[in-house]
């Protein structure tokens, strides 16, 4: 060990300091690091799950309706990039039976009308949308009408 000064020293290829000031950086950087490392546990799996969510969809999945739905409605926890999603309805061979994709002003709920008088049968509703913060996504339900 190798002493510089009555505040320094070196031990191998580290330099010790040994002031109060020091100490309370060291005290300091650890709480740092430790804060980080909770993020990283706690608060990193929060954010990865933060991607959109549908909040409500008209008709449900599964549902079972006595009379044909005029549109279908899907409303996200956050904002839908317009041009990369849409909802499209086919019906049991594998028609499509749905017009145009539509948004709302607040980008969070996008609905598409449906032809009008559809018979009896089983419809797959499939969806995509990519959200704000460029997650991509695809699903499909189904809803009955008798």
């Amino acid at each position: 060990m190798f002493k510089v000064n009555r505040y320094f020293r070196v031990k191998g290829n580290l330099v010790v300091c040994k002031n109060k000031k020091t100490k309370t950086m060291e005290v300091s950087m650890r709480r740092f690091f430790l804060y980080g490392v909770l993020f990283l546990v706690v608060g990193l799996p929060l954010v990865v799950n933060a991607h959109i969510r549908v909040m409500q969809s008209s008709p449900e999945p599964d549902a079972v309706l006595s009379s044909p739905p005029e549109k279908v409605s899907l409303t996200f926890l956050g904002s839908v990039e317009q041009a990369f999603s849409k909802i499209e309805v086919f019906d049991e061979k594998g028609r499509k039976v749905s017009k145009k994709t539509t948004f709302r002003d607040d980008d969070t709920t996008m609905e598409v009308e449906l032809q009008k008088n559809l018979p009896p049968g089983v419809y797959t509703v499939r969806w995509r949308c990519v959200s704000i913060d460029g997650h991509k996504q695809r699903k499909e339900f189904r809803f009955t009408i008798k």
